[in-house]
């Protein structure tokens, strides 16, 4: 057999190794490079819309409603220090002075060198008036009926403004309509006109004089 020269098998393996470490040797993956020196930043929340009306961070006093205390006795520099704003000596002073302020310092008062004239009655009775032409109005529109007219129908119809008030019937116009009326007070041509159309006049009896 002929025997395979040296320098032949030299060749051939130097040829296939490559070839096979190619094969067998693992790829390996690229390293992964640090950033350094890079930081980054959060994502910047959505503006909150503005607050509208009033809350406890927007309220304020209105200009003018606050004054600043007056400051007594804190010294020539303050320009109130020395009488703290009292004055020398006398009454005002003194500690607990309470001067009336209709006090006059001892002279005649004002009130009593006024001249007093006239009179005021403390009985006067105050009348809610109605006269006879309202009522022949409130007849003619159909408001006043056969009923008793009295304080309180009165004032269902809207002839006068108070209930607690009293009434009294003046004479001022005409009534032809036949109506009894019981009401506090009456003035003499009053009663007699309503007399003349047929009606009644009666006083109740419910004021004090």
């Amino acid at each position: 057999m002929a025997k395979a020269s040296p320098k032949a098998s030299t060749k051939d393996s130097t040829k296939a190794a490559p070839k096979a470490a190619s094969k067998t040797a693992p790829k390996t993956a690229p390293k992964a490079t640090k950033k350094v020196g890079t930081v980054t930043a959060p994502k910047a929340a959505p503006p909150k819309p503005a607050a509208s009306g009033v809350s406890l961070s927007t309220l304020k006093y209105k200009v003018g409603s606050r004054k600043r205390i007056k400051r007594i006795g804190r010294g020539q520099g303050s320009g109130h220090g020395g009488t703290s704003t009292r004055g020398h000596k006398g009454q005002g002073a003194r500690a607990g002075a309470q001067l009336r302020p209709w006090f006059e310092g001892g002279q005649m008062p004002l009130i009593r060198r006024m001249p007093k004239f006239g009179f005021h009655s403390p009985f006067k009775v105050e009348y809610q008036v109605v006269n006879v032409s309202t009522l022949q109005e409130l007849a003619s529109k159909g408001r006043l009926g056969k009923e008793t007219v009295t304080p309180e129908v009165l004032h269902a119809v809207g002839a006068v403004a108070k209930r607690s008030v009293p009434i009294k019937i003046l004479g001022t116009g005409e009534i032809t309509t036949k109506l009894t009326v019981n009401v506090h007070a009456f003035s003499a041509s009053a009663k007699l006109k309503i007399e003349a159309a047929g009606g009644s006049a009666e006083t109740l009896n419910a004021v004090k004089k």
